[in-house]
């Protein structure tokens, strides 16, 4: 898919969905005008819009090496039975990127990584997954470490279980 299909792609599934260019500017926190660029194929997206775009408009972002990462096969599957919860997978894993960027060696966000790459994803129920995707964000925007902690609780929680216990 080139540029140009891509900023199609979003213009049709925002009014597949009924969302004005301004109300969807005003959700991602961009201006209109910005937003305008992008789905006219002006702008060369950077991932975390394209990321946050994606989640607003509830579509799934996948760049995938065939047979290479059996996590990435697992998310994969999750798509085709839960694409809510493998949304919010994806949404902590670009929270969880960024932040260890800014802070590539603190042990909770490299232990949260590879706690979530562990689950099998087809099993997570999108009800427990949502609220770690909230406190990440949350963390990500305002640094409280208690809302980091919260968000590794949870998932800690998830992974014992080994499966959703409220499927």
């Amino acid at each position: 898919m080139n540029a140009h299909q891509l900023a199609d792609m979003l213009r049709t599934r925002r009014l597949q969905r009924g969302i004005s260019q301004r109300d969807l500017a005003a959700l991602l926190n961009m201006p209109q005008s910005h937003l305008s660029k992008i789905e006219a194929g002006k702008v060369d997206l950077r991932i975390s819009t394209l990321a946050a775009l994606a989640a607003a408009l509830d579509l799934r972002i996948a760049v995938t090496v065939p047979s290479e990462d059996p996590a990435a096969s697992r998310t994969d599957e999750a798509v085709a039975t839960n694409p809510t919860a493998a949304r919010h997978v994806t949404s902590i894993l670009v929270h969880l990127s960024a932040l260890l960027r800014l802070r590539p060696d603190d042990a909770v966000l490299l232990g949260m990584k590879a706690a979530l790459e562990t689950l099998a994803s087809a099993e997570i129920d999108a009800d427990r997954i949502a609220p770690i995707d909230a406190w990440l964000a949350a963390y990500k925007q305002h640094g409280d470490p208690q809302r980091l902690q919260a968000a590794r609780m949870m998932l800690d929680r998830l992974v014992k279980a080994g499966r959703s216990p409220a499927r």
